[in-house]
């Protein structure tokens, strides 16, 4: 739905190189623009680097949101650039934005 709505999908994982390959086998590629994996830039998160590998997918002068399922390591660092981030995590929230499930995150970014 956030895409049909002109959002862009960028993947930010620390995983092997082959992560790409990987999601064209499991059959879901094809929903992300991009796939920026610390296997490939060499750095994980919470590294600066790997966030800003990200933001140059972004599209210019849209929001940019991360969601991710660690305050430490996708949430907090995103503070410095300016972006949003939404933590889904079915336990407890530990982090100021939260969302039980990807559809409640969807829910969240669509009506901001």
């Amino acid at each position: 739905a956030l895409r049909e709505g002109g959002w862009r999908h960028v993947i930010v994982s620390n995983h092997v190189p082959e992560l790409p390959d990987i999601m064209v086998g499991l059959g879901i590629r094809g929903f992300f623009a991009d796939v920026i994996t610390s296997g490939l830039v060499g750095y994980e998160k919470p590294q600066a680097q790997i966030f800003e590998a990200a933001l140059r997918c972004a599209i210019p002068g849209a929001p940019v949101w991360m969601i991710g399922d660690n305050p430490e390591c996708d949430c907090y660092p995103l503070g410095a650039f300016g972006v949003n981030a939404i933590l889904v995590r079915a336990a407890e929230p530990s982090f100021e934005r939260h969302a039980a499930d990807l559809w409640q995150a969807a829910t969240l970014i669509a009506s901001s």
